[in-house]
């Protein structure tokens, strides 16, 4: 089972970034390839825990 090497998530065909299969969508933007912050993926995986 593959993970995004920035936040962790499990990689599927739905969720691997077109650009890097090493990354998931939330964490590659999907239309210019450009890698989130740090502090970004931070605060994404915070309020994803929060609304669990």
């Amino acid at each position: 089972m593959n993970q995004c090497e920035s936040c962790g998530m499990t990689l599927d065909e739905k969720t691997t970034s077109k650009f890097d299969e090493r990354f998931c969508i939330h964490c590659q933007n999907q239309q210019s390839g450009e890698l989130a912050s740090k502090e970004q993926v931070k605060e994404g995986s915070i309020n994803a825990a929060m609304q669990v």
